[in-house]
C-alpha cells in the first residue's frame, strides 16, 4: 500500500476550474510510479462508462478487478458531468472495495455538500463520502484558472 502521506488523498476544488488539480494528481502518480507503485489514472465518466458497458458483455467483475488492482487509482473530474442513476452504484462499488485497502485520489470542482446532486442520491453520496474522507488528506485549491492566465497574456499583445 502507498504510505499514508501519499494515500487516500481527495482533491476537492471548490469554485475552481482549470487550476491544476489534474496536473497535481498526475505529479503524485509519477512520484508513486517512481517508487514502484502501480497507478491508474481515469476520468470518472470513462470509469463509469466502462463499468456499464462491461455489464452488457458479462465482464463486469473483471472490469471491477481492473480498477481494484492498482495501488493508486486516480479518478479525475468527478462532477463535471451529471451521472446517470446506475453510475452511483458502480462508483460506490469501486470506492467501497478499495476502502482501507488501496489509495484513491479524486479530483473534483464540487463541494462535499454537492455530491448528492452528482450522484442523484443523498444516501449513497453520504456512504461514498464516509469512505472517501476517512483517513483522507483533503487538498483545497482556490485561485484563477491556469489556462486563463495565458488568455490574458494573449489579449495584452493586441
Amino acid at each position: 500500500m502507498i504510505p499514508r502521506a501519499m494515500a487516500r488523498c481527495v482533491l476537492p476544488l471548490w469554485k475552481a476550474f482549470h487550476n491544476g488539480k489534474s496536473h497535481l494528481s498526475i505529479s503524485i502518480a509519477i512520484k508513486a510510479l517512481m517508487k514502484g507503485y502501480k497507478v491508474l489514472f481515469t476520468p470518472v465518466s470513462e470509469l463509469l462508462h466502462n463499468l456499464n458497458a462491461a455489464k452488457a458483455d458479462n465482464t463486469y467483475y473483471q472490469k471491477v478487478d481492473y480498477y481494484l488492482k492498482p495501488d493508486l487509482l486516480i479518478l479525475d473530474e468527478l462532477g463535471f458531468k451529471r451521472l446517470p442513476g446506475y453510475s452511483a452504484d458502480d462508483f460506490f462499488e469501486i470506492i467501497s472495495k478499495r476502502y482501507e485497502k488501496r489509495s484513491v485520489i479524486i479530483t473534483t470542482n464540487k463541494t462535499f455538500e454537492q455530491w448528492g446532486d452528482i450522484f442523484t442520491d443523498n444516501i449513497l453520496a453520504s456512504a461514498i463520502l464516509d469512505r472517501v474522507v476517512h483517513y483522507s488528506t483533503i487538498i483545497k485549491i482556490n485561485g484563477p484558472s491556469f489556462r486563463a492566465k495565458d488568455l490574458k497574456k494573449g489579449v495584452d499583445k493586441f
